[in-house]
């Protein structure tokens, strides 16, 4: 079994998620226009694959999520969930995004890990925002 210190040593500094979607642009869309992020970049024309990011983009503690475009026979059920820590005032966060129309899937609650909400995006994933503390 490997030990902490082996992924210490390397300086692991991060994931990023990769969403498999049908539509890149259409979901590049829905995140930079509803819900707030910035397109950091878009590859191929139509695009086939993108990131978006939120907060201090230079920053390693940005949120960044990467589309992928695959077929869509090959999407299914969604089977994961992304936390994206929010910084001040969840609950307003949770209010503009009702009034712009997105999917609220749990209204801001306490639980034991900290206060949190959950939305679905246009493609069926949920993003979880968790109030950081």
């Amino acid at each position: 079994m490997k030990t902490a210190e082996q992924t210490d040593r390397h300086e692991l500094q991060g994931a990023q998620a990769v969403l498999w979607v049908a539509d890149v642009r259409k979901t590049v869309a829905f995140y930079c226009d509803v819900l707030g992020f910035y397109l950091d970049f878009e590859w191929g024309d139509p695009p086939t694959h993108a990131r978006v990011s939120s907060g201090d983009r230079s920053h390693p503690s940005a949120a960044r999520i990467h589309f992928h475009e695959v077929d869509p026979t090959l999407l299914g059920q969604r089977t994961c969930s992304i936390y994206v820590h929010v910084g001040t005032d969840i609950n307003e966060l949770c209010q503009e995004l009702k009034y712009r129309g997105v999917a609220i899937v749990e209204e801001p609650s306490e639980l034991p890990w900290g206060r949190q909400f959950a939305i679905q995006d246009i493609n069926g994933y949920q993003l979880l925002f968790l109030a950081s503390s």
